[in-house]
Order: structure tokens, then sequence, then C-alpha cells
């Protein structure tokens, strides 16, 4: 099966940052442990709002 993930954070301060590492990471372990399972695509997106 073909998996598609898609990972997100707010902002591009450094702790965000980390954890979009960590869920991109999740997602291509995840695929790679499952038998048959292929990540076919993994989009990352930094989404800052504006606040005020």
């Amino acid at each position: 099966m073909n998996i598609v993930a898609y990972c997100r954070v707010s902002t591009d301060k450094e702790d965000q940052l980390n954890s979009l590492e960590a869920q991109k990471e999740f997602f291509s372990e995840d695929a790679k442990s499952s038998t048959g399972d292929v990540l076919g695509h993994l989009h990352a997106d930094i989404t800052a709002a504006a606040i005020g």
C-alpha cells in the first residue's frame, strides 16, 4: 500500500523544526516497519499564522 503523510508545524522556531523532523522520521520509520507499505509521498509544511 502506498502511504501519503502530511507533517505540519506552525512556526519556524527551532523547537517546532525539531518537531517537524520528528514527525517526518515517525512516518518514514512506520512505513518501513509495515509489511508491504511504501511511503509514496511525504509533505512537510511550516504554516505561520499572523496573530494580531
